[in-house]
């Protein structure tokens, strides 16, 4: 941290980095990035603490050398109070004193380097020497999926002041006695667990010895566990519990210690003898260990020892192993292994729900349909569940089956057992996610698949849950950033190409994409019949209508969502010019939830470009009301619908004044640190404001792409673009011919 770096009220200020940062209820560290001009206001206010600043100073400080109005000192202050928290009844950072100007009323104190924790003797002496304190060392680590974890933590710990952990009659650590902020190990309320370096082994197995240990770690309450598979990856916990794998012969050692993230000093290490032939009593000693030192309990132990056969659990720390490369020649391999097991009685219950792991992944990565995966899975949790009955994981895979069979409330009973017993594993609150998505309870939806990241950022089926959870809100950005985030963890991805569509502008080149892909993978068209839903809309985009309707007209209601097959019948309809048509379906599909503001938009827009601009008002109030309050912070997910409503008041003859106003001062104060997306919206927003010339050049840069109409982001799309072209003076006809030239590139490859 820099010098420059002071604490106001709960918040550590970061100025060079532009930063914000804190600690929750539960230790977790949270960050935000204040926009440049937001933190100079935040430093000349501290600069002046106690004392109130003019409004003219601060213009001055901000913005030297130009003239901007009073609106922008108040649109940057807006961003600072809801940086800090501040709200209109609570102000406990930034306040108004009448006809002087703003203050900040919170203390400033400087940072303060903090007591450094001290390492237990006794456990540092069981160590081997070769693992003494490595400082800006990292592991060459690999990459671990949901259940590939690994065991370098990264620990949230609750530092109490004057306190002492542990003791001799515990044998795991002895913490001294603190004067300020020392760590209590006993009280740690979320864990970071990285992957452990096998660098040294040779045995398959020991990689999948972490997924072990992380599936028993997920049955600890009151504590969150988040998996991190690389030591690149900052932890925002308070510490890191760093290990690795040493094989020689037959003999395995196993090493951890916990350090402090803030000052690397060593806190806990422990060194783990096992064996080669018996890895369960390994990861039994290394799990007691740890629940120990915490201070835990599980509510579901992984199986009793004497249930499995010899070799059992070796087998399925391989089959784990190949599960998590996540292509369909490792996945079969795994299968074949864990059928072996069941036919030979050694399939336990934790290895029945990896057999139903990979034979859902064999839907996601290969050619299995999800009724086959599902079928084979029921009589192995049914079975797993009867021995084992709080085994979390087979609960949540009980409960996934159930969502996808029509039966929602037992699904509904089963994943919140399934989360209460394993709080811990991510693919619990993703599965209940996605099901509560499906029912149109979206709001409900982001916050378990966001608790699903939170427990394995690293995974890349995690983040793609995450991205149609905000898809599902319509925030398209946060939705692009965490699919985009997923590819970089899985690149090669079996159905990139045709789900990337969702997230990502619609371009010649990923029209090119599709249709080769569709050649590899044409039965995917029948495992997953939206992808021909997906079919359709490439074709309205290539302007092949009948093409389209003809796709349209072979899906049946019960293969896909009603709400995705109507939004695509009802783009069809807008294609060929019946816009009547599509307004009735798109008014039939938002009724499906009234309260998705994802589903009402399209209605909306039909409205609007019916010239039905007082009903469209109207809906758009009804779905929206906060965008008529004049105090509504305007901000990069909001700003698109702001200017829709101004356009539709403009429309009525509301007064718009102020708005458009609000809306100038903001693209002026984010200039600095948000560059204008190209997009309809900016292209509306700069003609708005009599900007042609650069509206010009951002439609051209647009066509210059590849673009093509993409119906899956606006069914209006192709009506729109027209329209800017004739707006600005470039003309329909420029428009028609460079769009046929696109939609022929997309084609030319084929």
């Amino acid at each position: 941290m820099d010098s420059d770096s002071y604490i106001i009220g709960e918040w550590t200020v970061e100025p060079k980095l532009n930063r914000l940062s804190r600690e929750d209820e539960n230790g977790v560290k949270q960050e935000l990035i204040l926009v440049p001009k937001v933190m100079t206001l935040l430093q000349c206010l501290k600069e002046h603490a106690g004392q109130p600043v003019a409004q003219e100073a601060l213009m001055e400080e901000i913005w030297p050398n130009r003239v901007v109005s009073d609106s922008s000192i108040y649109q940057a202050v807006a961003q600072l109070r809801k940086a800090l928290g501040d709200t209109k009844t609570k102000k406990e950072y930034v306040d108004r004193v009448s006809g002087q100007g703003y203050c900040l009323i919170a203390k400033c104190n400087p940072v303060t380097s903090e007591a450094k924790p001290i390492v237990s003797p006794q456990e540092t002496q069981e160590a081997a020497p070769t693992f003494a304190r490595r400082n800006n060392t990292t592991f060459k680590l690999g990459l671990a999926g949901i259940g590939l974890l690994s065991l370098t933590f990264s620990l949230a710990l609750y530092f109490n002041s004057g306190s002492s952990v542990g003791g001799a009659s515990s044998g795991l650590t002895s913490v001294a006695k603190q004067s300020n902020n020392g760590v209590d190990i006993h009280k740690l309320k979320s864990i970071s667990l990285l992957t452990l370096d096998t660098e040294a082994t040779s045995e398959k197995q020991l990689v999948a010895l972490n997924d072990v240990i992380l599936s028993q770690l997920s049955h600890i309450g009151h504590m969150k566990i988040v998996t991190l598979p690389s030591a690149h990856e900052t932890p925002s916990t308070q510490a890191v519990l760093k290990g690795s794998i040493h094989q020689q012969g037959s003999d395995i050692r196993v090493f951890l210690q916990l350090e402090a993230t803030k000052n690397g000093e060593v806190i806990w290490a422990k060194l783990f003898k096992g064996d080669t032939a018996d890895l369960f009593s390994l990861q039994d000693q290394i799990v007691n260990k740890l629940l120990l030192l915490f201070k835990r309990s599980q509510s579901s132990a992984l199986s009793a020892k004497e249930s499995m056969g010899k070799h059992s659990f070796d087998r399925y720390l391989l089959a784990r192993h190949l599960w998590g490369q996540h292509t369909p020649i490792a996945l079969e391999k795994a299968k074949n292994i864990y059928e072996d097991m069941e036919k030979g009685g050694q399939l336990f219950p934790l290895a029945a729900v990896g057999l139903c792991d990979t034979y859902h992944f064999l839907y996601i990565y290969a050619d299995w349909t999800i009724d086959k995966a599902l079928a084979k899975c029921s009589p192995l949790l049914d079975a797993a569940l009867i021995e084992q009955p709080n085994l979390g994981q087979a609960l949540a895979s009980k409960a996934f089956l159930l969502s996808r069979s029509s039966q929602p409330e037992q699904a509904e009973e089963l994943f919140k057992r399934a989360i209460r017993l394993a709080p811990n594993y991510a693919f619990a609150h993703m599965w209940y996610g996605n099901f509560i998505r499906d029912q149109g309870r979206i709001n409900d939806a982001l916050k378990h698949t966001a608790m699903a990241y939170e427990l394995a950022p690293m995974s890349a089926i995690v983040n793609r849950s995450l991205a149609y959870s905000y898809l599902n809100l319509h925030d398209l950005p946060e939705a692009a950033f965490y699919y985009q985030r997923s590819l970089s963890i899985e690149p090669n991805y079996t159905n990139r190409a045709a789900e990337e569509l969702e997230f990502l502008p619609l371009t010649s080149e990923r029209v090119q994409g599709f249709n080769k892909w569709l050649i590899t993978h044409h039965s995917a068209l029948t495992k997953q019949p939206s992808f021909r839903l997906k079919q359709a809309q490439i074709e309205l985009a290539l302007g092949h209508h009948e093409a389209a309707d003809e796709i349209i007209k072979t899906i049946n209601s019960n293969e896909v969502s009603n709400g995705y097959l109507w939004y695509v019948q009802a783009s069809y309809h807008v294609s060929i010019g019946e816009l009547t048509h599509a307004s009735q379906l798109f008014n039939r599909r938002s009724k499906l939830n009234p309260d998705s503001l994802k589903l009402a938009l399209p209605y909306i827009f039909s409205l609007y470009e019916l010239q039905n601009y007082k009903q469209a008002y109207k809906e758009l109030l009804d779905a929206v009301p906060e965008l008529a309050f004049e105090d509504t912070l305007i901000t990069e997910q909001n700003q698109d619908l702001l200017f829709f409503y101004l356009l539709l008041s403009k429309h009525l003859d509301h007064p718009v004044a102020k708005l458009s106003k609000r809306l100038e001062q903001w693209f002026a104060i984010n200039a600095d640190n948000w560059e204008l997306r190209e997009s309809i919206p900016s292209v509306e927003w700069l003609l708005f404001s009599s900007e042609k010339q650069q509206a010009q050049t951002m439609l051209q840069g647009m066509m210059a792409k590849g673009w093509l109409p993409d119906t899956n982001v606006d069914p209006f799309i192709e009506r729109k673009m027209k329209r800017l072209f004739i707006e600005s003076g470039l003309g329909e006809e420029q428009f028609t011919k460079i769009l046929a030239d696109n939609r022929q590139q997309s084609l030319s490859s084929l």
